[in-house]
């Protein structure tokens, strides 16, 4: 792409490391970090989500949590998509009470919640109680 004078911009770069997180190559999405950085292409709020989701993918539940950490220190304000993918990925790592956690907190900072965040919840408790929404 940069030998035809194409470059990529925070666009391109996010598209690629959702790609990868979903398919859980993080090596990989390390290695288009560092590229992106070289480019002095400045990350934004849904690399954090995506890089998030991707550790919560391989159950690494404490760099997911660091992500959020770092975000923020970066001075990136997490939103509505941002908790759920904490949400979601908690609740689908059995630690549901965390999830409820960020539930609250999400309320105490006047953050309306979706859809998404109530149907992972219901997920996850219904997983943790053994309740199945099936008949």
């Amino acid at each position: 792409m940069v030998a035809k004078k194409i470059y990529s911009n925070i666009v391109t770069y996010n598209v690629l490391f959702d790609a990868l997180c979903k398919r859980e190559r993080l090596k990989e999405v390390k290695n288009v970090l560092a590229i992106m950085l070289k480019a002095w292409v400045k990350h934004d709020i849904f690399t954090f989500s995506s890089l998030m989701n991707g550790y919560y993918v391989v159950n690494e539940v404490k760099k997911a949590k660091c992500a959020f950490y770092v975000m923020t220190q970066l001075g990136i304000t997490p939103y509505v998509c941002t908790y759920n993918t904490s949400i979601n990925g908690l609740c689908k790592n059995k630690s549901v009470d965390e999830a409820m956690n960020i539930f609250e907190e999400m309320h105490r900072k006047n953050i309306v919640c979706d859809r998404v965040t109530y149907n992972s919840l219901t997920d996850g408790l219904c997983k943790k109680y053994g309740i199945s929404l099936y008949v």
